[in-house]
């Protein structure tokens, strides 16, 4: 299963403490006692949220497990609708950008559409872009000149 059990409070405990045996020994019940045997011991983590004690291995065991069920740089995946469109939007601009830069068309006419795309790559991350960002993102482009 996908699941990891994270004990907080690393730090006022045994160091010797076995998560996986001390939930054992708390279940409630047959079944749940049952579902945690099944689990592999690398799915038990302790931390300690006061001194940050173990925090990274948490995420590299959590970013491991994502990157091996899903295989994360395989083939990207988008959670809502809307990073969908935000993506598609991305790469219509991209694409019309590339098209004009091909057939030698005004530079401002590329920049826009640069633009658009950036945009849409801020929607993404959930963020929006302003004017003054893309200002300074493009200052470095000589238009009109």
């Amino acid at each position: 299963k996908n699941v990891f059990f994270i004990g907080n409070k690393k730090d006022l405990v045994n160091p010797n403490l076995n998560l996986k045996s001390f939930l054992l020994e708390k279940a409630s019940s047959r079944e749940i006692q049952e579902e945690i045997q099944n689990l592999k011991e690398e799915q038990f983590l302790t931390v300690s949220a006061l001194t940050g004690e173990n925090v990274e291995n948490i995420k590299k065991s959590i970013y491991s497990k994502v990157q091996n069920e899903i295989g994360l740089y395989k083939e990207a995946f988008l959670f809502r609708k809307r990073h969908v469109l935000a993506l598609d939007e991305a790469m219509k601009t991209l694409k019309a950008a590339k098209k004009l830069l091909k057939d030698r068309v005004s530079e401002e006419f590329i920049l826009a559409e640069l633009q658009q795309s950036l945009k849409k790559v801020f929607e993404l991350r959930g963020k929006e872009v302003n004017e003054q960002v893309l200002d300074e993102v493009f200052s470095q482009f000589c238009i009109g000149k």
